[in-house]
This record gives C-alpha cells, structure tokens and sequence, in this order.
C-alpha cells in the first residue's frame, strides 16, 4: 500500500531529508499562530468599538428627534428611554 502524508519521512532515518520536508509545514504552523495571535484580538476589539459607536450613535440620533420636536411643537418632550416616534410628536401638539 502506498504511504500517504509525511509518516514515511520518520521512518528513512535520513534527519536532512526529514528537516527540510518537516520545516516548511512548522513555519507555515507557527505562522499560522502568530496570525490568529493578531487577529483574534482585533477582532474583539473592532467589536467593542462598534458596539460603543452604536451607543452613541443611538444617542446622537434620541437627541436629533427631540431637537426636532422641539423645534416643531415649541414644547419640550419628556425624557424616555425609547426613540420617539411620530405618535409622541402628535401628542405634544396636541398638549398644547
């Protein structure tokens, strides 16, 4: 039966031949480590820092709506923790 992989290069004796064959795939290895030593982090990273600019982002735009329901209706809105929609608008109109 033919021999598949690299196991018939433990067997020759021959550490040259085992070295040079060898060396290539433990660098790729090792490399391969190095990259996911580099990417795994900033991955996390670029993940909490979208998850913050989501934050704020949020917000920004709660801010924009009430801004503008204020220059619309004259009155200020109360503060809610969910975006204001148009039925909120409505209703500080028609408080009015």
């Amino acid at each position: 039966m033919q021999d598949l992989g690299l196991s018939h290069l433990w067997t020759q004796g021959d550490f040259v031949m085992r070295a040079t064959a060898i060396s290539p795939v433990g660098e790729a290895l090792i490399m391969t480590a190095f990259g996911l030593a580099v990417a795994i982090p900033a991955v996390l990273g670029y993940n909490a820092l979208t998850r913050g600019n989501k934050g704020v982002i949020s917000k920004l735009n709660r801010f924009a709506h009430d801004l503008h329901a204020y220059f619309v209706t004259g009155a200020r809105m109360r503060p809610t923790s969910a975006r204001p929609d148009d039925t909120s608008v409505r209703l500080a109109v028609k408080n009015q």
